[in-house]
């Protein structure tokens, strides 16, 4: 019998630390674990240098930060969005400040950082146009921001488009912004607004997308009642 047992090879190392991250960050249901990754980002945002994070756990740190302190993580982690050098270090922001749970919040702090123009407002402060889908995706898959960012880009859709430029960037905008609505009413208040814009520049992404609304809308509507059912039955949710 080997006196030690064989190493794991390097690329295990690295998947189980991918899948670690993911996991954190999917199911942050033990306040143990979500103290503990707190910690990391409040040792981090004092001395970055001192307590780095491991690159793998960083989605699962900052949007465990996002819970715990949003107002405090959202300023520390725009600031590592404009002074971040890794390759990927603006899309895992976007993915964590797009997590914010509280509605004002997203309209006071997310949507003028997405929407204002640089210049006139400081590069910090401004989101490229070219990282507006990324940015809007993020916040479109919360269901605490998805609402306040179709409200916003009612308001101001032509400010919007002015900011983007090209229509290939308006088009994917739209499509991160509008397709994870799921009921017949918000088809229809699409349907409305669009009715009043030109949309020749985006014409078949944005009918893909309300049809994408409208067959998850009445997916919902069929099933939402059974399957709330069966979760209060075993214990998942309650009535």
């Amino acid at each position: 019998m080997p006196s030690e047992l064989p190493r794991a090879p390097v690329w295990f190392s690295m998947c189980v630390g991918l899948v670690d991250g993911r996991l954190l960050t999917c199911n942050p249901v033990c306040h143990r674990v979500t103290q503990k990754l707190y910690n990391q980002f409040d040792a981090w945002a004092i001395d970055p240098n001192s307590n780095p994070l491991h690159p793998n756990l960083r989605k699962a740190v900052f949007c465990a930060a996002i819970r715990h302190d949003t107002l405090r993580a959202i300023s520390v982690l725009k600031r590592e969005w404009f002074t971040t050098k890794s390759v990927d270090g603006k899309r895992i922001i976007y993915s964590a400040l797009g997590a914010v749970r509280v509605p004002y919040l997203v309209r006071t702090e997310l949507l003028p950082f997405l929407a204002q123009s640089s210049p006139p407002a400081p590069a910090w402060k401004s989101v490229p146009p070219a990282d507006m889908p990324i940015f809007a995706n993020s916040m479109a898959a919360n269901r605490h921001a998805r609402r306040s960012l179709w409200e916003y880009i009612k308001t101001d859709f032509d400010g919007l488009c002015k900011k983007l430029g090209i229509p290939l960037m308006i088009e994917w905008f739209v499509e991160a912004s509008i397709s994870d609505f799921n009921d017949l009413s918000d088809v229809k208040d699409m349907e409305e607004f669009f009715a009043t814009r030109d949309t020749r520049a985006f014409e078949r992404t944005l009918k893909n997308a309300i049809d994408k609304t409208t067959m998850r809308a009445m997916y919902k509507q069929r099933d939402a009642a059974k399957l709330k059912e069966w979760l209060v039955e075993n214990g998942y949710a309650k009535e």
